[in-house]
């Protein structure tokens, strides 16, 4: 069910993390980059009570990073195929999708979610694409799609900023 220590250290070395594992315990440590977890930011170093809790954890920030990137190019590749007033309203849509939902957002980003249950064999690989610029691991929300939209389309970001 759940990797080896050996296997998870292999799978997570790309990353920078590590695992180690208490003597005569089942108890694990993180050692490297910890960023992804947000309720530890800034700590070097934590501790799971197994192999097993550390991997829940880190599987479900895998399914969330690549899920929002899967929104976020879908985003992307919508908000490059539509003409100026297009782009314009897409990122009103977005503005909003978060606090009311958007019928035209969903649209856009419908089709196979990536999950905990459906994660693809390639994660590792997909990640490090997802955490690389110019993504950075985002989350798909507002702010970060109007930093794209400013990079692909300034004047359609001012129009949007403007309203």
């Amino acid at each position: 069910m759940f990797p080896s220590l050996d296997e998870a250290n292999s799978l997570l070395h790309p990353f920078g993390i590590s695992l180690r594992q208490e003597a005569q315990s089942e108890r694990v440590w993180l050692d490297g980059w910890i960023d992804w977890r947000a309720t530890l930011s800034g700590s070097v170093n934590s501790s799971f009570s197994t192999i097993g809790h550390f991997w829940a954890e880190w599987i479900w920030y895998v399914a969330w990073t690549l899920e929002s990137y899967r929104k976020n190019n879908l985003f992307t590749k919508e908000f490059v195929n539509r003409d100026f007033q297009g782009r314009v309203k897409l990122l009103a849509e977005m503005e909003i999708y978060h606090s009311r939902g958007s019928k035209e957002i969903d649209e856009v980003i419908r089709g196979d979610e990536v999950s905990i249950c459906n994660l693809p064999a390639d994660w590792n690989d997909r990640l490090l694409v997802a955490l690389a610029h110019p993504n950075n691991g985002a989350a798909f929300y507002h702010g970060h799609l109007c930093d794209i939209a400013w990079n692909i389309d300034p004047e359609a970001m001012n129009s949007h900023a403007g309203q």
